[in-house]
């Protein structure tokens, strides 16, 4: 970086944060790990579903989100340098039927 007030400016890392729910339930899911290209490791929500991603590159970022028993889910945001972002991400668990044997 050279230092020059505009241009740390426009490089500086965005803030991606909030909480992962049970899009049925609306309670919050312990361990969802998110995850994205752009940024390095991984993620784990707390134990109150709550996330904090911190250093995303200004732009358009896709970020995938995997818990136990939900389908994997991913949303692409666009971040202006410096952004700080909030949302609600919902795992809808009734999107995968459980596979079950007929009787005969």
């Amino acid at each position: 970086r050279s230092g020059r007030p505009g241009e740390q400016a426009a490089t500086r890392p965005a803030r991606f944060f909030g909480v992962v729910l049970d899009a049925t339930t609306r309670r919050p899911i312990a361990g969802a790990r998110l995850s994205s290209p752009s940024v390095s490791g991984v993620t784990v929500t707390d134990s109150l579903g709550r996330f904090n991603i911190t250093d995303i590159s200004p732009g358009i970022v896709r970020i995938y989100v995997v818990a136990s028993e939900f389908p994997r889910a991913n949303v692409t945001l666009a971040f202006a340098a410096g952004e700080e972002m909030e949302r609600v991400l919902e795992l809808d668990s009734t999107s995968v039927a459980p596979v079950r044997e007929s009787a005969p």
